[in-house]
């Protein structure tokens, strides 16, 4: 179930395994409970609870992609290894927010060179995106509308900017959403994540 791929992109991103490899380990995560050692199989919930690291009556977090259960029983990061995964992006990684292989503006008219007019800073966040822009756009007038993962459009404005766009979409629900910029000298999309 491509599971393990989500554990080794966990890793690249900055987590630990969830018991911090060790007998009531540390994963340096505040959120994610005490430990005892790595479970496998699917364990039923509660499992645990109340162990000797110090979790509580929920037990440990064994469906956290970052232990080492069945695929189908890995089914979330907790927020704290999510701000982590994004200060990583945000640092380390930063060149694959530049990178145009997975790009969204595949089939649209987006010329090769439309990238140099914008760049959207943080594009994993809870709603709020900055996109700079480059100094041969400021001041012209550009549609800019966010369309969710069926195409429903949240957000729309048609109108001149000077250096940046700030969009707020933070009442929105999580998940994928697309940044369409539409000029004269251009059309491009760019794909962001909204998380909660």
């Amino acid at each position: 179930m491509a599971r393990t791929t989500v554990h080794e992109i966990g890793h690249w991103l900055g987590l630990r395994h969830i018991w911090g490899d060790a007998i009531c380990g540390d994963d340096r995560i505040a959120d994610t409970p005490p430990q005892l050692d790595k479970n496998f199989g699917c364990p039923s919930f509660p499992h645990r609870p109340n162990n000797t690291c110090g979790s509580d009556a929920n037990g440990e977090m064994y469906m956290n992609y970052m232990d080492y259960v069945d695929d189908g029983c890995m089914t979330s990061f907790s927020k704290g290894q999510v701000k982590v995964m994004q200060e990583v992006m945000n640092t380390e990684r930063f060149e694959l927010s530049r990178s145009d292989k997975c790009d969204a503006s595949v089939g649209i008219n987006t010329p090769e060179n439309s990238k140099k007019y914008f760049h959207i800073i943080n594009n994993i966040n809870e709603g709020n995106y900055n996109i700079n822009l480059s100094p041969e756009i400021y001041n012209t007038p550009m549609l800019v509308y966010i369309t969710d993962i069926r195409g429903k459009v949240v957000y729309n404005k048609n109108e001149s900017y000077s250096t940046a766009i700030n969009i707020d979409i933070s009442n929105e629900s999580e998940g994928m959403y697309f940044i369409h910029l539409k000029h004269k000298n251009f059309e491009a999309t760019s794909k962001v994540m909204k998380t909660n």
